[in-house]
């Protein structure tokens, strides 16, 4: 419910109905946001003078994150970096948070592990990807455990503001289309949580570590229906009534992405990471229904021939490519 409200909060545009009175709340928490703020460059004080003590892995760590709340593209990027690295020779070690998952350990994750034991992006990474993978909220033990593996590398699908983790690298990812014209863009003071949906500047207060921050560019969706094995454009998908049922973070940029292509679109709307039952894809009607690959690894069970799994692939342009380059000669 509060998660929802403030998803509201943070993304409402302000040629929205009803912005005015999110301003107004968005306003009100700003003296928590300032108190945020300041624990948070505290916190990060005393770990750049020592008080508080940070580990280093043996190997290197290369950290994925984002400043924005919500959905920027660290699983996917995590995906596409590990599966560049695979093939380029490097044995890629992955570890995942699983928000919203049982797991209180530290668990390793396989292509047939349950998404409500071990979190949804840790499944989708691992049946994406030839990486070892585990999951686990504590990614100073969880680096340490992957660390005896046989691997080159690891990676963290998310982790910035974890300090007690030094790194080599960070990269931090940007969606600039998520943030045009929202409440926070429009008044830089309600930028920062609870107000606004930008985390604190973290990240490594050590001034040897690479820090890259990346827009990514994604290529036209596409369409898969895992039932009949078919793979389409979404350009090239006649039936344009359709219901989109999903548990993101930012779902509001499929739709309207769907809507400006003329898609009729019936949204159904969950909380990100949503542990579904598999009544959320029944309809009385033969519509398509529209879901993303984080939502099949739990609706997989209960597909029929009218789902299609609906996805962006990243666009690999020469910048990125070259950061991916580098991170081979860690």
């Amino acid at each position: 419910m509060f998660e929802r409200f403030f998803y509201k909060l943070w993304f409402t545009r302000l040629e929205e109905k009803g912005a005015k009175i999110m301003m107004f709340v968005s306003i009100l928490l700003v003296p928590i946001s300032f108190t945020y703020l300041f624990i948070s460059r505290l916190r990060q004080l005393l770990y750049r003078v020592g008080l508080l003590k940070s580990y280093q892995a043996k190997l290197p760590v290369v950290i994925v994150g984002n400043r924005l709340i919500g959905g920027q593209g660290k699983t996917p990027f995590t995906i596409l970096l590990t599966n560049y690295l695979s093939e380029k020779g490097v044995k890629v070690g992955v570890i995942s948070s699983g928000y919203k998952s049982k797991n209180r350990g530290i668990e390793p994750v396989y292509a047939d592990s349950e998404p409500v034991l071990v979190g949804d992006e840790a499944v989708l990474i691992a049946q994406s990807t030839d990486a070892v993978v585990y999951s686990g909220r504590d990614r100073v033990e969880a680096t340490k455990i992957i660390s005896k593996k046989k691997i080159d590398i690891i990676l963290h699908d998310d982790g910035l503001d974890h300090l007690a983790l030094e790194r080599n690298f960070e990269v931090i990812l940007e969606k600039p289309d998520s943030v045009k014209n929202i409440i926070s863009q429009a008044i830089p003071f309600c930028k920062y949580i609870p107000s606004g949906p930008w985390r604190a500047p973290y990240g490594s207060f050590d001034d040897s570590v690479k820090i890259n921050y990346i827009n990514l560019n994604y290529q036209n969706y596409t369409l898969f229906n895992p039932m009949r094995n078919i793979k389409k454009s979404i350009d090239d998908f006649s039936e344009k009534k359709i219901h989109l049922v999903t548990g993101i973070a930012t779902p509001d940029i499929i739709y309207k992405d769907l809507e400006m292509k003329d898609f009729d679109v019936d949204c159904r709307f969950y909380q990100d990471h949503y542990p579904f039952k598999g009544n959320e894809i029944i309809f009385e009607d033969e519509y398509p229904v529209f879901i993303t690959e984080k939502d099949y690894v739990k609706l997989k069970q209960y597909i029929s021939d009218k789902i299609w799994i609906i996805k962006r692939e990243i666009q690999i342009n020469d910048n990125l490519k070259y950061l991916m380059d580098a991170m081979i000669k860690l």
